[in-house]
């Protein structure tokens, strides 16, 4: 035990075993740690015996110091202490030692600390570090509370860390009974580990950093990797700078209990995502409100691929990158709704500003007055992403710039119940206008939408335009230049399959103009008292003119595939002359053009044909 205790030393035995506080005077700390008078030190082995119990038995309230100086190592290695120890505006010159020590409660509010080495420490109260300034070099971090287990509340409030050889704090696998808090707190750290580390950490209650600010020039601001939080986990005007892969904000494979707000935030990453929450799985939703997120590369500013979430509002929000996509969310899945309303959102490359690609959203898709912009590639990816509701997708959120021109957007198989507040003809109009390339699963996903929705005159309007669409700009997926022309053909006559009355029209005028033909026939004559179409040589007046009556009914007997009036055993075309032999050939054209009309007439009336190709 140390001998020669000092006044001030005995004082605190005494205080100690009273349960009352040592106050060695008001000044501040910046003053203490200049001074060299003895009567404000503190030995650090005393506080050490008092904690072992060596000094007598101890008041509960525990070892309570306020304004001293702390000379020596505070070394409490494998101290099982028997009260608590409150350091309250002290200076400790040297590193506190508390691995894997354990103690009813800590407190050391508005301290100046030379490190915190605390791995595997545990407090059955609460972890106090209000204020404090704390510095450290090294790679264990100027704080190190890794694997230590807190029962209360750890604090953090306004306090002051830094380290730039390490991680300021490192508190992988640390586990808080209740909440955390880094609320005005002012952290820098170097490395990979991050400038806080919270990877594998479980905090059982919320975890707020509120006006504070991260920074790392080597690595995330906030890695927490494998966090499991119970509650929210609240960032609001807060400032965070990293560097890396990992992003500023690494959140991958995290788990929330409850919302995930970034408030006011802003988040930068000259080299990565802002946020990278590769498989984050988030209870209730994610809420970005008045957020700034500026990211680097193809991870985007928001990297969310694999996540799980509740639900997705941004809102008055900035996303932005300079070399890849803002938002990037394959494979997301959504139990409830993504609203999107206020946000620009901007990126550049061919991977899309908004890449939503193989998404699952269980609630509506709202975008509402939102800018998303790309000068090299398309805007928003949705390709064979389901939206389990409706789709809240004004046309004009698509490009902040008119004309838009292609490859703006990918719908391919992308599939929703209903429309809002756009109508069928605008969405339309996105699909064949602001698509990279032709995809028939829009316009199919389009047409069922509006089928369903009891709209069966835009369903069909919707097919016919793929069908044009297709023959635009998918030419050689109908084969060779015959086929196309056929296909062309078919969508002027009939619709596609989709207009039979039109078919039905064309039929009634393809046999009026076998008609018309007849009748020209009997008024063209091919030789003296003779004519292309004239009576039979089995009528009573062999080769004298048929009456008009007689001529289109010979018309419409020629052009008819079934059902022949039987007027051509009185009145018929003379095949024996050259005329005659024309106006035969173009009637059976006539002919096998309404055979093909009739048999378009009847499967439009009676769907057999549809074209989906």
């Amino acid at each position: 035990m140390l001998d020669g205790l000092t006044d001030r030393e005995l004082a605190l035995v005494a205080a100690a075993r009273a349960g009352s506080v040592l106050a060695c005077g008001e000044h501040g700390v910046d003053v203490l740690a200049s001074s060299e008078d003895p009567g404000l030190r503190v030995r650090a082995g005393l506080i050490r015996e008092l904690l072992l119990g060596r000094r007598g038995e101890l008041d509960p309230r525990g070892v309570r110091i306020r304004g001293a100086r702390i000379v020596g190592t505070l070394d409490l290695d494998y101290v099982t202490a028997v009260t608590g120890l409150d350091l309250v505006d002290c200076v400790i010159d040297d590193r506190v030692d508390l691995t894997r020590a354990v103690l009813p409660r800590l407190v050391l509010s508005g301290s100046r600390i030379a490190g915190i080495q605390a791995d595997g420490v545990r407090v059955g109260g609460d972890l106090i570090l209000r204020r404090a300034r704390i510095s450290g070099a090294g790679a264990t971090g100027a704080v190190c509370l890794g694997n230590a287990q807190v029962d209360g509340v750890l604090d953090l409030t306004e306090t002051e860390i830094g380290n730039d050889s390490g991680p300021a704090l490192d508190a992988a696998d640390l586990e808080v009974a209740r909440s955390m808090f880094l609320d005005r707190a002012r952290v820098s750290g170097t490395g990979a580990q991050g400038a806080i580390d919270l990877c594998g950490a479980h905090i059982g209650g919320r975890l707020t950093i509120d006006d504070a600010e991260l920074g790392n020039h080597a690595g995330p601001a906030l890695h927490a990797d494998g966090l499991s939080v119970g509650g929210d986990l609240l960032l609001h005007r807060t400032r965070l700078s990293g560097t890396g892969d990992n992003g500023a904000i690494c959140l991958a494979s995290a788990r929330l209990g409850d919302d995930l707000y970034l408030v006011e935030v802003e988040a930068r990453n000259d080299s990565g995502p802002a946020l990278y929450a590769d498989g984050l799985h988030i209870e209730d939703t994610i809420v970005l409100l008045h957020a700034r997120m500026a990211g680097t590369g193809d991870g985007g500013a928001i990297w969310l691929l694999g996540a799980r979430l509740g639900g997705l509002r941004v809102v008055d929000s900035e996303l932005t990158n300079d070399s890849g996509p803002a938002l990037f969310a394959e494979q997301l899945q959504v139990r409830g709704l993504i609203h999107v309303e206020r946000v620009r959102m901007s990126g550049t490359g061919e991977a899309a500003t908004v890449r939503l690609a193989t998404a699952r959203i269980g609630g509506r898709f709202t975008l509402a007055d939102a800018t998303v912009t790309n000068p090299s590639g398309p805007l928003v990816d949705l390709h064979e992403t389901t939206v389990a509701g409706g789709v809240h997708f004004p046309a004009e959120v698509i490009c902040d710039q008119a004309p838009c021109g292609h490859g703006t957007i990918d719908l391919n198989d992308f599939t929703y119940t209903s429309l809002a507040p756009v109508d069928a003809r605008q969405w339309l109009h996105l699909i064949r206008r602001h698509t990279k390339e032709y995809r028939p699963s829009p316009y199919q996903r389009l047409a069922a939408v509006e089928r369903a929705a009891g709209h069966d005159g835009n369903a069909r309007r919707i097919l016919i335009t793929q069908q044009q669409d297709l023959r635009h700009r998918a030419p050689a997926a109908l084969g060779g230049r015959l086929t196309r022309r056929v296909h062309w053909l078919w969508g002027a006559l009939a619709g596609y399959g989709y207009r039979a009355r039109r078919t039905a029209l064309a039929l009634l005028a393809a046999l009026a103009a076998a008609g018309l033909i007849s009748l020209w026939a009997g008024h063209t004559s091919t030789g003296p008292g003779r004519h292309a179409a004239e009576h039979t040589t089995t009528s009573a007046t062999a080769h004298t003119p048929c009456s008009t009556v007689e001529l289109i009914g010979l018309g419409l007997d020629r052009g008819l595939p079934l059902g022949p009036t039987g007027l051509r055993t009185r009145c018929d075309l003379d095949t024996e002359s050259p005329a005659g032999q024309t106006f035969t050939v173009f009637l059976w054209i006539i002919q096998a053009a309404v055979w093909g009309l009739a048999t378009l007439t009847i499967a439009g009336y009676t769907g057999l044909i549809r074209k989906s190709t």
